[in-house]
């Protein structure tokens, strides 16, 4: 029965908690599912009930609760988790806003972008996540409130930010980024324009902070982003002020296309004391 299989959700055995979930989700056993999700049906007394009272102290309810967020996920019946978006439980807030992304289901745009403020991280990174897949560029501010707030300290909501960034934004709205007092907006706008392979990369080589820079670099030159080659080609006259990385494919870029002010770019950085001797090699290689 339907109700036995929701028993076994609360298994301690991972892999029986998971063929369970699949059962259900074949049975599309939404209604039993729901209940489980929101509370509404005793996981613990469907143990004891179907696999017996000595598995009560081994059983996992709070599992239980999140195999069937992810089972209404997989069957995109998440409507009824609308109130899980508010849950007391962070792990269940979590969980519900990544399945209403997973399901496809935006009609709780405006909650998931509240949750953009949450106080836990992994709230943030599914909300983020999930407002990545609506289409809707309204909540591009709120994205840049969240990175401004991280800055930076948490790579898993800089990720988030840059996703949704890409997903949401063209490469004008994100080139305006360039001037954005926070640094981890940039950085997130500058990693949503390589994954888009966009020239507007471009911008950013001239950012006050080193690591945008250098990253900037690495997004025209790792991507093969062609067009943007002559502004990091032309970062080479000055390659001796830049962080390793970034003066490695300024003068890479300058080799690339052989202009004559590239070639003097390149010989000018051999001729200097006081520059890496690595590159100095990498130059020896260009000019022979």
């Amino acid at each position: 029965e339907d109700h036995e299989v929701l028993a076994l959700l609360a298994h301690p055995d991972r892999r029986v908690r998971q063929v369970a979930q699949r059962q259900l989700t074949d049975r599309r056993a939404e209604e039993l599912l729901t209940k489980l999700a929101l509370g509404t049906a005793d996981a613990m007394k469907l143990v004891n009930e179907v696999i017996g009272a000595a598995w009560l102290p081994y059983a996992k309810p709070r599992l239980a609760r999140i195999h069937a967020i992810w089972a209404l996920a997989r069957l995109n019946r998440v409507a009824a988790l609308a109130p899980m978006l508010s849950d007391a439980d962070a792990e269940f807030r979590a969980q519900a806003a990544r399945a209403f992304g997973e399901a496809g289901d935006f009609s709780q745009q405006a909650a998931l972008t509240l949750l953009l403020k949450d106080a836990e991280a992994p709230v943030r990174y599914h909300a983020a996540m999930s407002l990545a897949k609506t289409g809707a560029r309204s909540v591009a501010p709120a994205l840049a409130e969240m990175l401004t707030s991280n800055a930076n300290r948490d790579p898993w909501l800089r990720h988030a930010g840059a996703v949704a960034f890409a997903r949401l934004s063209d490469s004008s709205s994100l080139a305006h980024y360039a001037v954005d007092g926070a640094s981890a907006v940039r950085m997130a706008a500058l990693v949503a324009l390589r994954r888009l392979k966009s020239e507007e990369t471009r911008i950013y080589l001239a950012d006050a902070d080193p690591q945008i820079a250098a990253e900037a670099a690495r997004a025209i030159w790792d991507k093969r982003i062609v067009g943007a080659y002559p502004a990091l080609a032309n970062q080479a006259q000055h390659a001796h002020e830049l962080t390793r990385p970034h003066a490695r494919r300024a003068l890479a870029a300058a080799n690339h296309l052989g202009r004559a002010e590239d070639a003097a770019a390149i010989f000018a950085y051999l001729q200097r004391a006081d520059v890496d001797e690595g590159l100095k090699e990498d130059c020896v290689e260009y000019v022979r």
